[in-house]
This record gives C-alpha cells, sequence and structure tokens, in this order.
C-alpha cells in the first residue's frame, strides 16, 4: 500500500508512519512543520497545513489510502475545528481523487462507545476537554457521511510505550483501558492492509 498519513508528527500519527514502513508499505507525512520529524524516517514528507484545502487536495493522489491523525494543536485560532474541518478537507481531496480508504483517529467515549470510558474521564470530556471533544463529534460526523471506505478508530488511553503487537480492535470490547501509540498504529496498518472494519467505529484497546 501507499498510504498518506494527515498529522503524522504527533504521536499516533508517527507511530503510523513507522508502522507501515515497517510493514513494507509506501508512507507520506503530511505535517506542518518538518522539521519536527525524526531522521531517517523512510518516507516521503509534504509539508502543509490541514487546514488549507487545497494543500491536502494535492497531497493525496496516488496513494491508497489516508490516515487522519489529528489533535488540537494549541495557539492557533482555528484550533476548535482542526480535526473537523482539517478531515472535511481529506473527505473532499478524497473524493476528488477517487481515493476510497480512510481510517480516522478519534477517541473512546464518542458515539455509542461513551458507556466504555471510565467515569473520571467522562467528566473530564464534559467540561475540561467540552471543545476538543465537540470537534473530534464533528470528526466523526463528517466521516460518517463521506460515502468513502472508513474506519473510526477509538482508542483507550494512549501510552509511548513500544508496540507489543497485542492489541484489540472491537467494535465493542475493551481490554484495557491503556494501549500505546505504536499498537494503535500497528492496528490501523493491520485494517487497512486487510480491509477490516469498513464503516465501523472502533475500539483499539491494549
Amino acid at each position: 500500500m501507499k498510504v498518506l498519513v494527515i498529522g503524522a508528527s504527533g504521536g499516533v500519527g508517527l507511530a503510523a508512519v513507522q508502522a507501515l514502513r515497517a510493514e513494507g508499505h509506501e508512507a507520506t507525512a503530511f505535517v506542518r512543520d518538518a522539521s519536527r520529524l525524526p531522521e531517517g524516517l523512510g518516507a516521503a514528507v509534504v509539508q502543509g497545513d490541514v487546514m488549507d484545502a487545497g494543500a491536502v487536495l494535492a497531497a493525496i493522489p496516488g496513494h491508497d489510502a489516508v490516515m487522519v491523525a489529528l489533535g488540537m494543536p494549541r495557539g492557533r485560532p482555528t484550533a476548535e475545528d482542526v480535526c473537523s474541518t482539517g478531515t472535511a478537507h481529506v473527505v473532499a481531496g478524497m473524493q476528488a481523487a477517487g481515493v476510497r480508504r480512510l481510517l480516522v483517529v478519534t477517541t473512546l467515549g464518542l458515539g455509542d462507545s461513551k458507556a466504555k470510558a471510565p467515569l473520571l474521564f467522562r467528566a473530564v470530556m464534559a467540561t475540561i476537554l467540552k471543545k476538543q471533544i465537540a470537534d473530534k463529534e464533528r470528526q466523526e460526523a463528517v466521516v460518517r457521511a463521506s460515502g468513502l471506505d472508513w474506519t473510526l478508530v477509538r482508542p483507550v488511553g494512549l501510552s509511548a510505550k513500544p508496540a507489543t503487537g497485542d492489541w484489540l480492535a472491537d467494535v465493542s470490547k475493551v481490554r484495557a483501558m491503556q494501549v500505546s501509540r505504536a499498537d494503535v498504529a500497528g492496528a490501523m496498518v493491520a485494517m487497512a492492509a486487510r480491509g477490516q472494519h469498513v464503516g465501523e467505529a472502533v475500539i483499539v484497546s491494549g
């Protein structure tokens, strides 16, 4: 596969590029600041802003799939809409280019996974992270309405631990409340390569 990773300098995004390369796939890292990428990544790099629809549109052709791993950058006037607006630009670009496979990282606690999230996390989502969660909810709605072959990836609590390869990707089951970013990336690569969980929101846990 040749996969475009949007948000490739962040934790899950960078791990996705690394996981793709480790499995022998081609990866293109789409980032605002290429200097944040480590040396020797072994991926093509496109420097651009996901809030720039034209930059996103230009980056998509020639890829078999797109992975979106957008966070909430601080200090940007558009920060409250980065995930939803950026993903809308990705969807429009994919539709224009005829690229169908889309995997988007959101979070446990959205939609029908709300009951699976710990009580404390739900409280934080409803207060401290209220704006970020609202953006993620809009992001999921954009993906669901896209008409593409999409998968929503909802990880549990993220850690910086190394990949174990022992993760669970399931529409309803949660095995542990923490998973490494590297294992989330491994799950995404597996789902993309095998055509799994199309049209589903999947919880990824350790």
